[in-house]
């Protein structure tokens, strides 16, 4: 009993959050020092867009058929360098290419460059990166020190939000923790990536939907404004995420200016002003910057074709299961680099144990005599988190898939993270006063305990798993 105690009082916002910055600062430190420069997704094209928006450039630009901006030549140069080792495992970092980046300073000749995936972004997804960038500019610090300097910075911002979340947080606490310490999010976290912003952000405000569910206050003006700008940030940096924004119809949420009714019109006002501010940043962002896809892919053509065989939405659903359902999962929990990076076989079956204590730890967990979280609340939460992912299989069906393809091309596990601690929500509550059974409460004991201790096992292999990519 006094292991059990002691274990218990870990499942609290503040002591789960000091736990939870002991074990991902030095992760997240190996990951920076570890991973050679731009060796994680997307983190070139994102490191360009922080630089232009740095420089006061808040959209991008047309860069002949696709869209970019004009990037610093040496810049340009040192992102050259690590190119080959993209997506290449044989291709390891060595002394020759660490020598290439000695002087590399800012203040060359500007080079047109495209990048249109991140160039479509908001510059706010981009502040800290940005505001990194300007400061290591002015004092004088290289293009590869900045490059690890921003990495640093984001590691920071995104512990700091995760924190603020687990202090919000009530039956997801322990979700959060042990998303959070993922290698995929550690990665994200402790990259040049728009993710680290986005990803503790979307985590927060589910974690504020958790505390005002589990408090049962009514949600004020204020409260519900700053929720629907963190929303409106959440979706315009990932617009599938827009489904999230029907958790507002969950009637556990209190209105305050409803004064004790449900308040239907005035929830669908907020959602649809939420979405149109959305839209209208996305267009703001997209007109100058937008690349149309090329052939064989199209959207007007996946379009006509998705309405001409609207039967064939299942199977395309169950085929693309079927062939990619080991990757999602794989590359949700981690695999690092440019997807070239898989931790050990071993590790995604832990993983997969680590996942099945912690649903059984949260179910065990016993609130009080009436229940937080009723059946109406769950549809919704379960209709919000569908509705997110079947939106980003749809944009990527529509955006990255050839027309006609059976399998939707460009999905990645990395992109269901923010939407797993709604999990926590959907699962039974223990509810009553009774004194719970013995053999419950030491199950409940050796599932926290096991969520508890899995980060130490994912350091280990994190190790492992960068050294053996890039160094051996």
């Amino acid at each position: 009993m006094r292991f059990s105690g002691w274990i218990a009082s870990f499942i609290d916002g503040r002591r789960l959050s000091w736990l939870y910055v002991c074990y991902a600062m030095p992760i997240g430190l190996f990951l920076i020092l570890a991973t050679p420069p731009f060796q994680t997704p997307d983190s070139v094209v994102h490191f360009f867009r922080a630089i232009q928006v740095s420089e006061g450039h808040l959209l991008s630009e047309r860069a002949g058929n696709t869209s970019g901006g004009a990037i610093d030549e040496s810049v340009v140069g040192f992102a050259d360098i690590f190119h080959p080792m993209a997506a290449h495992p044989t291709v390891k970092y060595d002394p020759v290419m660490e020598a290439r980046t000695v002087g590399r300073k800012w203040g060359g000749e500007k080079r047109l460059v495209g990048f249109p995936s991140s160039a479509i972004y908001p510059a706010y997804a981009y502040l800290p990166q940005a505001v990194t960038i300007a400061f290591a500019r002015k004092v004088g610090i290289s293009a590869p020190g900045t490059y690890r300097l921003v990495c640093v910075v984001d590691l920071l911002v995104s512990m700091a939000l995760t924190v603020a979340a687990l202090l919000l947080s009530r039956r997801t606490a322990l979700w959060i923790f042990a998303i959070a310490l993922l290698p995929s999010t550690l990665m994200l976290y402790s990259s040049v990536s728009q993710d680290a912003l986005l990803l503790p952000a979307c985590i927060l405000l589910i974690a504020a939907l958790d505390r005002a569910i589990f408090d049962g206050e009514p949600i004020g003006k204020a409260r519900l404004f700053g929720a629907a700008l963190v929303a409106v940030a959440c979706i315009t940096a990932r617009p599938p995420y827009v489904g999230l924004l029907l958790l507002g119809f969950s009637p556990a949420l209190l209105w305050e200016s409803a004064k004790g009714h449900y308040g239907f019109g005035r929830r669908t006002v907020w959602l649809i002003t939420a979405v149109a501010a959305s839209a209208l940043v996305i267009v703001a962002c997209s007109l100058s910057a937008w690349a149309p896809v090329t052939p064989p892919r199209s959207e007007a053509g996946q379009i006509a074709w998705v309405l001409h065989h609207p039967l064939e939405i299942p199977r395309v659903a169950w085929a693309t299961l079927q062939h990619n359902g080991v990757f999602y999962y794989e590359s949700m929990v981690g695999i690092l680099g440019w997807l070239d990076t898989p931790m050990h076989r071993d590790y995604y079956r832990v993983a997969a144990l680590m996942g099945v204590a912690l649903a059984v730890a949260t179910a065990l967990e016993r609130r009080g005599a009436a229940p937080t979280v009723r059946g109406v609340d769950r549809v919704v939460i379960a209709l919000a988190l569908l509705a997110s992912v079947a939106l980003i299989f749809a944009a990527l069906y529509v955006s990255w898939t050839p027309v006609g393809q059976r399998i939707v091309d460009g999905v990645q596990g990395r992109y269901f993270l923010p939407l797993l601690p709604l999990l926590a929500l959907l699962l039974p509550e223990r509810t009553g006063t009774r004194t719970q059974p013995r053999a419950l409460e030491a199950l409940k004991t050796i599932c926290c305990a096991i969520v508890l201790i899995f980060p130490i096992y994912t350091f280990t292999e994190t190790i492992q798993a960068l050294l053996h990519r890039f160094y051996m």
